[in-house]
This record gives C-alpha cells, sequence and structure tokens, in this order.
C-alpha cells in the first residue's frame, strides 16, 4: 500500500485502547479537524505553562479516524507533508516585499 502511494507519503495508524483491537482490521479514514481532545495553555509563567485538556463536544465526521476510532476500530489514512511551493510568476496577486 505504501509503496504504491505517492512519494513522501506516510501512513497513520491508530489503534484503540482495548483488548481485541490489535486482532481488528484497521479501516481507511479521514482525518478529523480536530482531534478528540483539545489541549489549551491556560496559564504561562515564567518557567512554567499549565495546560488545561478537554474532550471535544459535537458531531465527528462518521469517516474520520476519531469517529471510527469511538466505535472500537482502528484507523489507518495516508498523509503528506504540507510544504512550501513556489507561487507562479504570472499570478497578478504576487508581491515582493523588500525588508526595511
Amino acid at each position: 500500500m505504501l509503496l504504491e502511494s505517492a512519494r513522501g507519503t506516510v501512513l497513520n495508524l491508530n489503534v484503540p485502547n482495548h483488548a481485541g483491537a490489535g486482532d481488528l482490521m484497521p479501516g481507511a479514514a479521514t482525518l478529523a479537524a480536530f482531534g478528540i481532545v483539545h489541549t489549551t495553555a491556560a496559564e504561562h509563567g515564567e518557567g512554567e505553562v499549565r495546560l488545561t485538556v478537554a474532550d471535544l463536544e459535537g458531531e465527528l465526521d462518521p469517516r474520520s479516524d476519531a469517529a471510527i476510532l469511538a466505535t472500537g476500530h482502528p484507523t489507518l489514512t495516508a498523509i503528506t507533508a504540507v510544504g512550501e511551493a513556489p507561487i507562479p510568476e504570472g499570478d497578478p496577486d504576487r508581491r515582493q516585499v523588500t525588508p526595511a
């Protein structure tokens, strides 16, 4: 599967934490817009950061890794890297910025 994917693709495997989950075949899944847990920096001071963790509320896309994991099944998602690409020369919105 990976060798047949576009160059730079990685596979993201998620397995739920329950007995027998490793025996189930992973299902193809999309990435959820957000993970199932949200972490926020609540406070920060000199030398420390306090984080809060909360379960996200709302309905998950049923095709997403988070939704499928919630049903107790492992998921597999093909991911490609985010990277910089050149802006086409003919783009009318291309702007050159000169450092001051």
